[in-house]
């Protein structure tokens, strides 16, 4: 089994760039060369949506 390996800022921004243009996660998962599986976990755990921006979600998160 392998350690998951945490996404670098600049995975995670290819991800926004990704899903802003279309609403996939496979193909943002073979941009960067990852499972559709992390992609999945990374939006999930940060909790942004694919409509927002990363300044968005951050005040998202910070209204909770």
């Amino acid at each position: 089994m392998q350690n998951y390996q945490y996404l670098k800022p600049e995975e995670r921004a290819v991800i926004m760039l990704e899903l802003k243009a279309g609403p996939s996660l496979r193909s943002a998962g073979r941009t960067l060369n990852r499972s559709t599986s992390a992609i999945s976990r990374e939006l999930s755990r940060n909790k942004i949506k694919p409509h927002q921006t990363t300044v968005q979600a951050q005040l998202a998160r910070r209204a909770q």
